[in-house]
């Protein structure tokens, strides 16, 4: 299991970014969390928001209630069209545990 943050620059007034979602992959399967950051509310702290799963005949996604079913060239394309069209600073961070405690 790869787990990973998404830090966004939110405000572009300013260089700071914000912790907004953790990215867990875990075989075929790839699902977007809400961070533990303060500005989402508890409530929804944890939840899933996308889920992405690889049947092996293309590419199921699901973003909320919607369910998306694509081909590789389909998820290819749509790749391409997102981040040709976005203007946002992100990165993706590698999270490791340094220590462990039971």
């Amino acid at each position: 299991m790869i787990n990973n943050q998404v830090w966004i620059k939110n405000n572009l007034d300013n260089d700071n970014l914000d912790y907004d979602y953790d990215i867990v992959i875990n075989g075929d399967i790839v699902e977007l969390k809400y961070s533990s950051s303060s500005d989402w509310s508890e409530n929804i702290v944890g939840n899933i928001c996308a889920k992405l799963k690889d049947d092996g005949n293309g590419i199921k996604i699901k973003l909320g209630e919607k369910k998306i079913k694509l081909t590789y060239n389909e998820l290819r394309e749509l790749k391409c069209l997102l981040l040709a069209e976005n203007d946002e600073y992100i990165e993706i961070r590698e999270t490791k545990t340094t220590k462990m405690f039971k």
